[in-house]
């Protein structure tokens, strides 16, 4: 199915159209892309909409913190590898990262990382647009260090002629028709049915159960302090301890 297919049955339930004696096309065309593409946009905003995982992996440079993932929307887990053996990596939260005390130059195996979404302009990298900034520490002091992140990550733009049914399961096709004929309505100031309604709020439901936020918890003991690390660790444990 191309998009402009999925654009004319969202323009059919919205009743703008009358399937029998009009196609979409010019104007109205235009007007349903332009409104599918806001509503990819949406759909990306906090990566709850987006029903598939994936993972990325890229290798380590040496000495560098930052890395820059494009089109990643949510993360989810981080780990690094070395010879064929993954060791996990914890995601430590913003002030703690930022905001506590640390030697900035060692390298060696890293341990920890924070992340957030970015946006970046044509002059900071080459690959310009939304992502997700990643910081990692200890530096890596070696490039046989592989990442692998585990997320969500963003719907694309689209154009009229690009084949969405590559791209996404039916039952997503189906929840795009009718939030496009819902956002067609409130664009031409138009009633959507109730019955619409009704299937549209259960076709939700339905995207938002594919992938669940994983609510797994995880249990700390308050009594430790695993961030007073000392030159010891450096040296010997560099960064691992062992497991109580």
């Amino acid at each position: 199915m191309k998009v402009r297919e999925l654009i004319s049955q969202a323009f059919y339930y919205s009743g703008i159209v009358a399937r029998s004696f009009e196609t979409v096309g010019g104007q109205e065309l235009s007007d349903g892309l332009t409104l599918l593409n806001f509503i990819l946009s949406d759909r990306n905003s906090d990566g709850r909409f987006l029903p598939y995982y994936d993972r990325q992996q890229f290798n380590a440079i040496i000495g560098q913190e930052y890395y820059f993932i494009p089109n990643m929307v949510e993360m989810e887990t981080m780990t690094v590898t070395l010879d064929n053996v993954r060791f996990p990596m914890r995601w430590i939260t913003r002030d703690v990262y930022w905001g506590t005390g640390r030697v900035n130059n060692i390298e060696s195996l890293p341990f920890c990382y924070y992340n957030e979404r970015q946006i970046r302009s044509d002059n900071q990298d080459d690959h310009p647009g939304p992502g997700m900034g990643v910081w990692s520490y200890w530096l890596a002091n070696q490039t046989d260090y592989v990442f692998e992140v585990v997320g969500r990550f963003s719907l694309a733009a689209v154009t009229a002629d690009t084949v969405i049914s590559d791209k996404l399961e039916g039952f997503y096709i189906d929840y795009l028709i009718f939030k496009l004929a819902q956002r067609i309505c409130l664009f031409y100031n138009q009633p959507f049915g109730q019955d619409k309604m009704a299937e549209l709020e259960a076709l939700t439901l339905k995207v938002d159960d594919v992938n669940p936020i994983d609510t797994t918890l995880q249990i700390s003991n308050p009594f430790d302090s695993p961030w007073a690390y000392s030159w010891g660790d450096v040296n010997f444990g560099h960064g691992w301890r062992p497991g109580t």
